[in-house]
């Protein structure tokens, strides 16, 4: 007897040097840890590869792209770092699961290999209106470089959410975050927050509030622009 495979789907080995890490598969959790070999189960063509594992940051290259063929198995090796979960810079940020305003839930350290902004934000926060377009801005001009931005609103119904992103012509993730321990988890007290996070996890700048004056407005969105230049090597 024999199998006949199947031509839509090919084979793929992710290890680390950590056991246990999570695997992702096109920013999606697969729910296998490494070391695991996907035995003709990965569709054929181009997937992003990474993996998470709590309480160890990612070394170069955090993700991987790769090209599943039915031909040979794809194998993949990451190396991951222990590193201290915190709210400050050079700590890997707390995890998230949270809802976007599409109804999908998102885990946040699948995104682990891309620079992100995450950003806490509430309708009764006046700087935090403020400061959305200007963060659409960034996102808009550095989306080319695969920039991932999440706006966590911490106390407002999806309506609302919805209703903001449609005011302000928002087009970078959107998600609820009331009701859950993300605020308290990463130690918000005062908002608007702002924090970038480098390819491995960690967080490279955090900004605790904004203005509406305009040549301060100016000066903040020149150090936001810097850090990520830095990041992305502009």
């Amino acid at each position: 007897s024999f199998t006949l495979l199947s031509l839509n789907y090919g084979s793929l080995q992710v290890n680390s040097n950590a056991d246990g890490a999570d695997i992702v598969v096109d920013n999606v959790p697969t729910g296998q840890k490494t070391p695991y070999l996907f035995s003709h189960d990965i569709s054929t063509g181009a997937h992003i590869i990474s993996i998470f594992k709590n309480g160890y940051s990612n070394d170069s290259p955090a993700k991987q792209l790769v090209n599943i063929s039915t031909i040979d198995t794809t194998s993949l090796v990451f190396n991951l770092s222990p590193a201290t979960v915190g709210q400050s810079v050079g700590n890997i940020t707390p995890d998230f699961n949270l809802q976007d305003d599409y109804g999908e839930y998102l885990r946040f350290y699948a995104y682990h290999g891309y620079v992100c902004i995450i950003n806490f934000w509430a309708l009764s926060c006046y700087y935090c209106m403020v400061e959305l377009p200007y963060l659409q801005q960034l996102y808009s001009e550095y989306s080319s470089d695969s920039l991932k931005l999440f706006g966590i609103n911490y106390e407002d119904s999806l309506d609302v959410i919805q209703q903001k992103r449609t005011e302000l012509g928002l087009g970078f993730t959107l998600l609820r975050g009331a009701g859950t321990t993300a605020k308290s988890d990463f130690g918000i007290i005062g908002t608007p927050v702002t924090i970038i996070i480098d390819r491995s996890g960690k967080i490279y700048y955090y900004k605790l509030g904004f203005t509406d004056q305009a040549d301060k407005i100016q000066q903040e969105m020149t150090i936001f622009r810097q850090k990520l230049n830095e990041l992305f090597g502009r």
